[in-house]
């Protein structure tokens, strides 16, 4: 898991060459050693790749297959992945129209609590 956190501090610092070789280590890892926890994190990862990419329908693909992984959930909720990959690769293509209905849904949602109303991240 460490491996994964390590990534995001890559892809915040934009590099992308370390954060690739850190990719195909998880998948490595994965592969040796199978783990819902880790399985998420891959898949997670893999989906980002193929968005900063541009390849919209392999990003969408695995969105579909993997977008409601266990341990794939964020602090905002179990859809905002699947929301901000799906708003991404659509507006990248000029159809955001068309998850427009799930995206006004998704904002009249109640928000959830905050994980602590003490954290410098929580905005009400």
């Amino acid at each position: 898991m460490a491996r994964v956190f390590l990534m995001s501090c890559l892809l915040r610092d934009g590099d992308l060459t370390s954060w690739d070789r850190e990719l195909a280590r998880c998948e490595t890892l994965l592969k040796a050693a199978p783990r819902p926890e880790l399985e998420s994190m891959v898949r997670i990862a893999q989906t980002a790749r193929a968005t900063l990419d541009g390849r919209w329908d392999d990003a969408e693909e695995l969105l579909a297959e993997y977008g409601d992984l266990r341990f794939g959930a964020t602090l905002w909720g179990r859809s905002f992945r699947r929301l901000v990959t799906t708003y991404t690769c659509r507006r990248a293509q000029g159809r955001v129209p068309e998850i427009l209905d799930d995206l006004t849904t998704a904002a009249d949602a109640p928000r959830p609590d905050p994980p602590c109303d003490r954290s410098p991240y929580w905005r009400p």
